[in-house]
């Protein structure tokens, strides 16, 4: 089975997680401010820095964008060799992924951006679950879902409207 985020492929749009990654591992060393936070980033603690980056924006989720779009700022400064940067960083093409499915791999989208579920709010949960399964005769598949997440999360969702119990860390 292998997954595929549906916004990496519809969108062509990196993954704010993999940005977050990528940002951290090809900027060069230095101190960096996203967010008011303050960021060193050099080669001996870049993992620890992208810990600490995810850590931020799993604390603060509601500063995710801002802290997406400010490291955007900073995409000129970025030196990633081309053939990597396509091989790491960019999305499946469709032709690509009907040629891994005509080798038999079977293909599924967990979520449509790859957001923390426990960080969204009732709307963006509701959207992301509509993108994921979009069509009104998948709407058993939804609730073959929203049965799965609950039991997985002792009853995280609420059966009337998608609305958030309690929150959990990741």
């Amino acid at each position: 089975l292998f997954f595929i985020t549906a916004d990496l492929v519809q969108k062509k749009e990196l993954l704010w997680v993999d940005k977050l990654l990528m940002y951290f591992s090809y900027l060069p060393d230095g101190k960096y401010r996203f967010c008011e936070e303050e960021f060193v980033i050099d080669s001996e603690n870049r993992e620890d820095s992208y810990r600490e980056a995810y850590q931020f924006i799993v604390s603060f989720y509601h500063l995710k964008d801002k802290f997406i779009s400010q490291l955007n700022e900073y995409s000129s400064l970025l030196n990633i060799n081309s053939e990597l940067n396509k091989l790491r960083f960019h999305a499946l093409n469709d032709s690509q992924i009907e040629k891994m499915r005509s080798y038999g791999h079977l293909m599924a989208c967990h979520s449509s951006s790859h957001d923390i579920f426990s960080q969204l709010k009732t709307t963006e949960l509701e959207e992301e679950i509509n993108k994921y399964l979009p069509y009104f005769d998948q709407e058993k598949k939804k609730q073959y879902m929203i049965q799965t997440l609950n039991s997985f999360y002792k009853h995280y969702w609420t059966g009337d409207g998608w609305k958030p119990r309690r929150c959990r860390g990741p």
